[in-house]
């Protein structure tokens, strides 16, 4: 097993990172049908659509640290980059699981998530920025990743424009990158060299 520099966690938890990145690929694309089911074949599909997207919040944790200890390992900026998104994550699970126990409703906190979420989108695009001037991602990834991460904030525009906003788009892009990027993230991570980016 490599060794790892002080403060940083070994790189065997790599493999770990790697299966969510792909589970959360997988779960993204299974969320756009349960999607469909609900919109437009009977509401009753709700529960599940809520249960797929809390899972699919749930395997994007280990992400942003795996990708933090790959590319970003020794920047303080990584780091806070980091927990702004795994803060992002953390309230999302929070609020999908009080919708799940009936506590909330999605419209009533779909703001709140837009937000988080946009958090999230921050700390991917804020990476992907920092790896690239670092040369620690490959660069198509890094440019995925910005791309990416602005799709995630978009739809935050919704709050403050109005449905004349393009949160449409944002979602759509974000649909349609995701899958696309864990993939990408997934491989990179279950590459026996993973190595931590140098400090």
């Amino acid at each position: 097993m490599g060794t790892t520099a002080a403060g940083e966690q070994p790189q065997a938890s790599l493999p770990i990172a790697a299966r969510s990145a792909f589970a959360s690929a997988i779960l993204s694309v299974v969320s756009i049908v349960t999607l469909a089911l609900m919109l437009g074949v009977d509401r009753r599909y709700r529960l599940l659509d809520d249960i797929v997207v809390f899972l699919f919040t749930l395997t994007r944790f280990p992400l942003l640290p795996a990708l933090h200890r790959v590319a970003t390992s020794g920047l303080t900026s990584g780091f806070a980059f980091m927990v702004l998104g795994t803060l992002g994550l953390g309230l999302m699970g929070l609020l999908q699981a009080l919708i799940l126990a009936g506590v909330l409703t999605f419209e009533r906190v779909s703001n709140v998530l837009d937000t988080a979420a946009a958090g999230f989108g921050v700390a991917i695009a804020a990476v992907s920025i920092l790896a690239w001037r670092r040369r620690s991602l490959p660069g198509g990834l890094s440019l995925l990743g910005v791309v990416l991460g602005v799709t995630l904030i978009i739809p935050t525009l919704s709050i403050w424009l109005g449905p004349d906003s393009p949160a449409g788009l944002g979602k759509l892009g974000t649909f349609l990158l995701y899958p696309i990027w864990a993939v990408r993230v997934g491989r990179l991570l279950s590459r026996s060299d993973a190595v931590a980016a140098p400090s």
